[in-house]
C-alpha cells in the first residue's frame, strides 16, 4: 500500500460545523442529522438544485464557495493528521486528496492548514464528471501515479468514499473520528477507526 488517498472534510480537517451552518443559512432550512449525513455525500450544486431550483442554485453555489474560502482560515486539522502524513511521506509513500468540495476552497484549506507540503495531487468535485461514489477520481489518480489500483488506499468518513474505494478495487479505510454524529459499523470498509490516533498507530504497524 504505497498510494494513500484521503477525503478532505471530516477526514483530514474538521470543517463540517462551518459547512452545515452556511448551507442551512443559504437554504433557510435546519437539517436533521440524517439530512446532514446525506448532504456531505452530495456536490453542493446538486444539493442546492434539489432544494432551491436551477436558477437560485447558481447564486447559492457562488455564495457558498465565497464563504468556504473565508472559513478555511478557521478550519482545524484533526490532531494526528500532520504526524500521519509526515510519517507516510518519510516512508516513501505518496499522498493525495480526493474530495467532493470545490477546487478553490479545497486548495485554500490545504494551504492554510499546512497540509499542502504532504500532498501530491488534489482531485476535487470540479475535476471529475461523476462525483463520489463514482471511482472516477481514484482512476484519475491511478493514471497520474501510473500504479496498480491494489496499491492504493482510500480513506474517508462517508459511505460514498468507501463505495468509490471498493468499486475501484482499492483498500478502503473508514475514518469515523469526526464528532458530528454517531458512527455505525461500515460493511464496505476493509478497516474502520474511531480515532485518528488509533489509525496512526495502525499505519505505523502496517507501513
Amino acid at each position: 500500500m504505497k498510494y494513500w488517498i484521503f477525503d478532505l472534510d471530516g477526514t483530514l480537517v474538521d470543517s463540517f460545523g462551518f459547512y452545515f451552518n452556511v448551507v442551512e443559512k443559504i437554504m433557510n432550512k435546519t437539517m436533521s442529522t440524517e439530512e446532514r449525513k446525506h448532504c456531505v455525500s452530495l456536490h453542493a450544486s446538486d444539493l442546492f438544485k434539489h432544494h432551491l431550483g436551477e436558477e437560485k442554485a447558481k447564486e447559492a453555489l457562488l455564495e457558498l464557495r465565497k464563504i468556504n474560502v473565508q472559513d478555511s482560515w478557521d478550519t482545524q486539522k484533526f490532531s494526528a493528521v500532520e504526524e500521519l502524513l509526515s510519517y507516510l511521506k518519510n516512508k516513501g509513500c505518496h499522498v493525495s486528496i480526493f474530495t467532493s468540495r470545490d477546487l478553490n476552497s479545497a486548495k485554500y484549506t490545504v494551504e492554510i492548514t499546512g497540509l499542502s507540503k504532504y500532498i501530491d495531487h488534489l482531485i476535487s468535485g470540479d475535476c471529475v464528471s461523476a462525483k463520489k461514489p463514482s471511482p472516477e477520481g481514484l482512476h484519475k489518480l491511478q493514471q497520474l501515479y501510473n500504479c496498480k489500483v491494489d496499491e492504493m488506499v482510500m480513506i474517508g468518513d462517508h459511505e460514498c468514499d468507501m463505495e468509490a474505494g471498493t468499486t475501484a478495487g482499492a483498500f478502503s479505510v473508514r475514518a469515523s473520528w469526526h464528532p458530528h454524529w454517531e458512527h455505525d459499523a461500515c460493511s464496505l470498509a476493509h478497516k474502520q477507526f474511531h480515532s485518528d490516533q488509533n489509525f496512526l498507530s495502525w499505519v505505523k504497524e502496517t507501513v
